[in-house]
């Protein structure tokens, strides 16, 4: 699975609120609740990129554009579970633990990172 953006972290803290971050300033302390990392786009396919092969024969009939897009919309679910088995997810959320610690470090923070 190549992917362009798959050299890259980042996350979104869209829906992390203040009720979300307990700060203890006198700890210099923060604990922070994430929501678990979640697909932000479902995964693409080059469709330009994608041809027809027909293994029916002859005589086969045409092919269907429904078929095709049924075809299309496996594969986007085949990369999807691929991606999960391979623990895209569980990086993606220890690679926003590690740079919000490495955030906050530089603060004079520490953090404690929990997904719920």
């Amino acid at each position: 699975m190549s992917n362009s953006t798959s050299d890259r972290h980042f996350f979104y803290l869209k829906g992390v609120t203040s009720e979300d971050m307990v700060i203890n300033e006198k700890t210099k302390e923060i604990d922070i609740t994430l929501p678990h990392a979640k697909f932000i786009q479902d995964p693409s396919l080059q469709m330009d990129k994608i041809h027809a092969v027909d293994n029916g024969g002859l005589f086969r009939a045409d092919i269907k554009m429904n078929e095709g897009f049924e075809k299309a919309a496996e594969a986007q679910e085949q990369i999807r579970q691929d991606a999960i088995s391979v623990g895209l997810q569980e990086t993606a959320e220890k690679n926003a633990e590690k740079v919000l610690k490495e955030f906050f470090k530089n603060i004079g923070y520490t953090v404690n990172v929990t997904f719920n």
